[in-house]
């Protein structure tokens, strides 16, 4: 029977078939920002209308720096990045985790300091104001070259956000916790300091002394203020404790209310 008539059965046609499956997965990443090393434009209310703000980045490498592109010739010449140097930087810095500094004889190991820069300005004379991002190295100044060109790329938005635990109407800087509690806590320093003192009182109190009574040595025993120490004396019965008034039961509802002021509703 020929193969091409109409009773004729076709041989099945095998295909090799390789599938490949990709699944892609999304995912937003945040990496929180120091303070110290973050800043913005006095007047500017948030970041996405903002004209400046700045971030210094003080994790990088002089190799790391060159492995991303910027001139190698350039990136030598920064200055080497020691620690800490700015006020803010040393308030929060309450363990000295950095008080040793990051140097390294290592060159390319060292750390540099560079600052991203997100500025609005007419970079192209074109009397267009667009965002731009540009890098500076270290406390020069001095803009640095990536793939041998000015590090000033135009931007989309500014790659910040920011938030406050408290909230101040058309302000970009709000108010912190610490904020609402150091008056209440400056308060409950007062009063526990009066406390001690009235114990102290209490352990220590001052004592009247008729001078009829006072020997050569009865001043030096009683300015010794140690438990179970000698007073000497020319003759028994001429010293008179003077008596401190207990105010510890008045002291402790105090400390009681401002505490249950901590634990009301924040106020703005």
């Amino acid at each position: 029977m020929d193969a091409m008539s109409p009773g004729a059965q076709l041989a099945p046609m095998v295909h090799d078939v390789t599938i490949k499956s990709t699944k892609k997965l999304a995912r937003a990443r945040v990496l929180g920002v120091p303070p110290e090393e973050w800043g913005i434009e006095r007047n500017a209310r948030d970041i996405p209308n903002c004209n400046y703000c700045f971030h210094d980045i003080l994790t990088k490498t002089r190799a790391d720096l060159i492995a991303e592109g910027y001139d190698e010739t350039q990136v030598n010449s920064l200055q080497e990045y020691r620690g800490i140097i700015s006020p803010e930087q040393m308030a929060r810095d309450s363990v000295w985790e950095s008080s040793s500094g990051n140097s390294s004889t290592n060159n390319a190991a060292q750390i540099v300091k560079i600052t991203e820069h997100y500025v609005r300005m007419d970079y192209e004379g074109n009397g267009k104001v667009c965002l731009y991002q540009v890098v500076t190295g270290a406390d020069q100044g001095d803009i640095l070259k990536r793939d041998g060109k000015p590090a000033v790329i135009e931007f989309d938005a500014i790659p910040f956000a920011a938030t406050t635990p408290i909230p101040v109407t058309h302000r970009f800087f709000g108010r912190s916790i610490a904020d609402l509690v150091m008056p209440i806590q400056r308060e409950k320093t007062a009063l526990k300091r009066g406390l001690l003192d009235n114990i102290y009182q209490h352990n220590n109190f001052r004592v009247e002394i008729a001078e009829s009574h006072a020997g050569p040595n009865t001043l030096d025993d009683l300015l010794v203020s140690r438990p179970g120490g000698i007073v000497r004396t020319k003759q028994p019965g001429g010293l008179t404790p003077l008596q401190v008034q207990d105010i510890t039961p008045a002291i402790y509802p105090g400390l009681q209310h401002l505490d249950s002021e901590l634990h009301k509703p924040t106020r703005t």
